[in-house]
């Protein structure tokens, strides 16, 4: 009785081959994208909880302050108070954003103490992430409510 051996042709191989060439072309293409979109996002989400926590803060009077968000190309700083220049950095929180995200808009947002309502006089009420292919924008009303 002879043997059947079964092997694998080399058009079945090129094939494979071919197939794995194109998805790595095509995540390659996607990837990208979805990565600048992930960092937009979680830079969004740090901001609103910092705008949260300040927030919080000042409807708590804790300390007896208002307690501000400073925003910066790298990072949202709470501190107690509305002056960033004359603050106390003992009571600040670091928030650090991911890299190669584009923020535009005011870097200050100041929440009054008891009632936690956003001061325009300091800020603007809008920020905007990103660029033009995957943007964000968080807008604060004057009660201090964030939406985006």
């Amino acid at each position: 009785m002879c043997k059947k051996y079964t092997s694998t042709t080399l058009f079945e191989v090129l094939l494979v081959i071919t197939l794995v060439m194109f998805l790595t072309g095509l995540s390659a293409a996607i990837l990208p994208r979805f990565l600048l979109s992930y960092e937009v996002d979680s830079a969004v989400h740090i901001t609103t909880h910092a705008f949260n926590s300040a927030r919080t803060y000042a409807m708590a009077s804790r300390h007896d302050s208002d307690w501000s968000v400073k925003i910066s190309d790298s990072q949202a700083i709470v501190f107690k108070g509305d002056d960033f220049e004359q603050r106390d950095d003992s009571y600040d929180q670091v928030f650090s954003f991911p890299r190669g995200v584009n923020i535009s808009g005011e870097n200050k947002y100041v929440f009054s103490k008891v009632y936690g309502d956003f001061d325009f006089t300091q800020g603007a009420s809008e920020i905007v992430f990103g660029d033009h292919s995957s943007q964000h924008k968080v807008n604060i009303n004057e009660k201090g409510i964030y939406s985006y």
